[in-house]
């Protein structure tokens, strides 16, 4: 029995539909099991990673932030305390007076899980004064010896 040419269309459609989705759902299918390992069994692990803890970094800004303050014998109506960098134990940001023109900057240590102020100024830091902390070279690349001079850390 000869197939119609309306016939013969509707079929190769069905047949183009019916791959089109065959691929979408291996697709899926492929898409969804990527981010996770399937163990023997029921139980499954998976991949993704856990949501940063967020509030662990806020409480670090403003224990930093209030050690500037502490150090500075001041408060946030009169002082802005920016912080640049976290890293570790070790913390670097800029001070402004809010009545001033000029500002400084600050370097700060954790040690005993007390976050401490062991710089504020605009030049470099004693080497002396920061020796004992080990802050990373990146953060402190110079220091001032017993002279003044500038050491390259």
């Amino acid at each position: 029995m000869p197939v119609a040419k309306g016939e013969s269309f509707w079929k190769i459609g069905f047949i183009l539909l019916f791959i089109i989705l065959l691929g979408i759902i291996g697709y899926l299918a492929y898409s969804y099991g990527k981010g996770k390992i399937f163990l023997t069994g029921t139980a499954s692990v998976s991949t993704t990673p856990s949501p940063t803890a967020t509030p662990q970094v806020q409480d670090e800004t403003e224990a930093i932030k209030n050690a500037v303050l502490t150090k500075l014998g001041s408060d946030e109506t009169k002082v802005q305390v920016t912080i640049s960098i976290i890293e570790g134990n070790y913390a670097k940001g800029g001070i402004k007076e809010l009545e001033a023109v000029g500002g400084a900057y600050f370097l700060a240590a954790k040690k005993g899980g007390v976050w401490r102020v062991v710089y504020d100024g605009q030049a470099n830091p004693f080497c002396s004064d920061i020796a004992s902390y080990n802050f990373p070279q990146d953060m402190v690349p110079e220091c001032l010896d017993a002279n003044a001079k500038v050491i390259r850390r």
